[in-house]
């Protein structure tokens, strides 16, 4: 006897974006995969219709700075409510011709994730270090020449110098005035201090995630990291999520020294020709497409979709592509 391990595919959206919610659906469709979906509408009652989609509403958080706030607490809600094997995708996602539900089935007590275009992402913000000294603060985050990055521990008033903590062998280092880099940078490493860790694998992404019951407990933790009152309120949460619920996610890997994930399994992309080129090429290996390196594609045999469409013209041309394909 054959048993046949079910996925449900669960996303979000709120009105604005269900124009991808049902490409997403059809992209499903015309790769002939078969399988359940779970769609929480924010705030709105969706008209989309399909025999094996089932919706839920779900409330508006004013609280929430970003969107992205919304994805632990769903995806805890989804697998604590309905159970089994889930595999979670944004909303700005079109699948490939080489998706499987079955290379999504797992039985680890952590989601899986798939790695993304940037290793260690961050924002900044410019700072103009010729006004009076000091430019910054003690705790600030900064790049020091060679691109590296540390932590301000100590400021010389008298000699206008900043002694950094460098993230590299965790020396420390003294820079005079204006030889640190003229920017101020947010990413995960005052997040992951506030939780007494520290990165113990590469920057996963939170467009994929692949779970199941027995990832009940970690999903909680992610859920309270990623709404943390304190941390959320509007004079910290731009420090400590950088990334929003990503930044999130990946200290609860670290503080539980979870080292697995996906490796890059989908490429980054606004444009339907690159969908349409890494289709039709199994042999693409360490390539940024078309010559950027914000679609970078590590092995085309292991795309399986593709993030970030969200221009609904690029959509449809990848959407009319899918349909000759069937044809």
């Amino acid at each position: 006897m054959v048993y046949i391990i079910y996925v449900t595919i669960l996303f979000y959206s709120d009105s604005k974006y269900e124009y991808q919610i049902e490409s997403l659906i059809k992209s499903f469709k015309l790769n002939n995969i078969n399988c359940d979906f779970l769609y929480y509408t924010i705030g709105f009652e969706s008209n989309l219709n399909y025999p094996t989609l089932t919706k839920k509403l779900w409330p508006v958080n004013p609280r929430f700075k970003s969107f992205c706030f919304y994805k632990a607490g769903i995806c805890y809600d989804a697998i604590k409510t309905y159970g089994g094997n889930m595999l979670f995708l944004d909303s700005d996602i079109i699948i490939g011709r080489r998706f499987s539900t079955e290379f999504f089935i797992h039985d680890r007590d952590y989601p899986l994730a798939s790695m993304g275009n940037w290793n260690f992402p961050f924002h900044y913000t410019v700072v103009d270090q010729s006004t009076t000294f000091p430019s910054f603060n003690i705790g600030d985050r900064v790049m020091a020449p060679g691109e590296n990055f540390g932590n301000i521990i100590d400021i010389d008033y008298q000699n206008q110098t900043y002694s950094i903590k460098l993230d590299l062998y965790q020396d420390i280092q003294i820079y005079k005035k204006g030889e640190l880099k003229d920017i101020l940078v947010r990413d995960y490493k005052k997040l992951a201090s506030y939780y007494n860790t520290d990165k113990k694998m590469g920057y996963v992404y939170t467009c994929i995630l692949s779970f199941n019951e027995k990832c009940i407990d970690f999903i909680s933790e992610w859920k309270s990291i990623t709404e943390n009152e304190y941390l959320n309120s509007p004079e910290y949460v731009s420090d400590y999520y950088p990334f929003h619920e990503e930044t999130a996610i990946n200290v609860t890997y670290w503080k539980r020294g979870i080292t697995e994930n996906y490796g890059r399994v989908f490429v980054n992309t606004l444009n339907s020709d690159v969908v349409k080129y890494v289709e039709e090429h199994d042999n693409i290996v360490g390539q940024n497409i078309f010559n950027n390196p914000n679609q970078k594609c590590e092995n085309s045999n292991r795309v399986k979709l593709y993030h970030g469409m969200v221009n609904k013209e690029e959509i449809d041309k990848v959407i009319n592509y899918l349909e000759s394909k069937n044809h």
